[in-house]
Formats: structure tokens, sequence, C-alpha cells
């Protein structure tokens, strides 16, 4: 048990590493906070499995050459994996690295199997061996308790995410018409100079908000006409509620 609780809580930490080092390169890119990751919490999960994988399959290893080689296929593997598999349940894509050389599918690319690599050596040579040790020394109570609550969480987010953007397709599928009625309107209001704030034509859940706004290639590979014009009434709406809260 000990055993895993132990990488459980490894496998949590990387997760909120890979958060903030997302988080923190795509909100200088966009240039406002963008709250990075599938999940809604400050964990991006994908991160802590492949860290985790690090640590099992090649942490004895001592070749800093042979870590950089195998750590950069088993995180490619793991992305093109996953992927795959978000696109088969949900018929969206989060990344595409189409515009990248080397590229395989738009899945993964070169440069980022190698930037990975070389995170992995730094995380396996210096970072873990001190996270190691320093979560050893936590005591066995403490760490129970704090897995336990973290698997609730993540358990719970994970429920909620997925049930959420469940509807993304159907919305895109059933909404056509409603989506082109509302984007007529809002931008007949853009361009009136007394708009008002747009009325709501039809729901959109804020976990299919939080998507689209995090993530700029995110795409529909069924409707992706109706999502790019989904993405544009997104776009008139926070322009017409920002003047609306200006005018007040």
């Amino acid at each position: 048990m000990d055993y895993i609780e132990i990488y459980f809580l490894y496998f949590v930490i990387y997760s909120i590493a890979g958060w903030a080092y997302e988080t923190i390169i795509c909100s200088v890119q966009q240039r406002r906070f963008v709250n990075r990751g599938f999940l809604n919490g400050p964990y991006c999960p994908i991160y802590g499995s492949g860290a985790v994988l690090n640590v099992l399959l090649i942490g004895r290893l001592q070749n800093p050459i042979l870590i950089f080689i195998l750590a950069a296929i088993i995180s490619t593997a793991l992305e093109y994996l996953t992927s795959w598999l978000m696109e088969k349940m949900f018929h969206a894509r989060w990344w595409d690295y189409s515009d990248m050389k080397f590229n395989i599918g738009g899945r993964v690319f070169l440069l980022g199997a190698v930037v990975f690599g070389l995170m992995s050596v730094v995380q396996l040579k210096i970072i873990h061996p001190r996270l190691s040790a320093l979560i050893e020394r936590i005591p066995a109570d403490i760490r129970y308790i704090t897995s336990i609550v973290m698997f609730a969480v993540l358990v719970s987010d994970t429920v909620y995410t997925v049930t959420k953007m469940s509807e993304f397709d159907e919305l895109l599928r059933t909404a056509a018409g409603k989506i082109d009625l509302a984007l007529q309107t809002l931008k007949a209001k853009y361009e009136s100079a007394g708009a008002a704030y747009p009325e709501v034509f039809f729901k959109i859940n804020t976990q299919i908000r939080r998507t689209i706004a995090s993530f700029p290639k995110f795409r529909s590979t069924r409707h992706n006409d109706k999502l790019k014009k989904l993405r544009e009434l997104l776009r008139l709406e926070k322009i017409l509620g920002e003047r609306h809260r200006r005018q007040k």
C-alpha cells in the first residue's frame, strides 16, 4: 500500500508541475491567463503519467543519452495514444501539430519529443531523487490521507469533465441553426454603437467554453465548420459583455 501511495503522489505532483508548465507557456503566448489541461483542476495527468512511466521503466538507468532516447520514445507514444483515445471518445482533437516539421498525423512531432526527452533527463537525474526522498519522509498517515483526498478530487473532476464534454459533438450536430442565428444577431449587435448585452440563445456548458478558450487548435473531427462559428460566437459574446460592463 505504501508503494502505491508513493507512486500516486509522484503522479499528482508531476501532473501539477505539468499543468504549471503548460499554463505559464500558453498564458505568455496568449497574453492572458489560460487554464490548460483536459481537466479543470491545476493538473495535467498526461505529464504525471509520463513522469511515473519514466521512473518505472527507465528510472534505474544511468546513461543520460540512453535516458533521453527512451524517454523521448515513451513521451511520444503516450502523447500519440492520448490524442487518439480522446479523438475516439469525443470526436475532437485538443492539439494539432500538422504545421510542425516531422510530425506524425499532427498528434506528435520531433521537437516535442526532443523537449520531453531533455526534460525527462532533468527529472530522473536531478528532480526525482530529491522528490523521492522528500515524500518518503512524510508520515505514512499523512501520505494516506493526502492520497485519498487527491484520488477523490481527480475522479470527481474526470467524471464531471467527461460528462460535460460528451455533449460537445451533439451540441454541434443539433444546434447548427441556433449557432447561425445567434452569430448573425451578435454580429448586428457588435456593429451597432448602442448594442445591448447579448441574449442567451442556447446553453453552452462551462466545460466546453473553457476548452474552446484554452485550446486555440481544438477542433471537431465531424463538425469543425460549426465549431469555427461557435468560436466566433463566443468571441463576440465576450466583446459585447465587456462593452456592456463598461457602459453600466
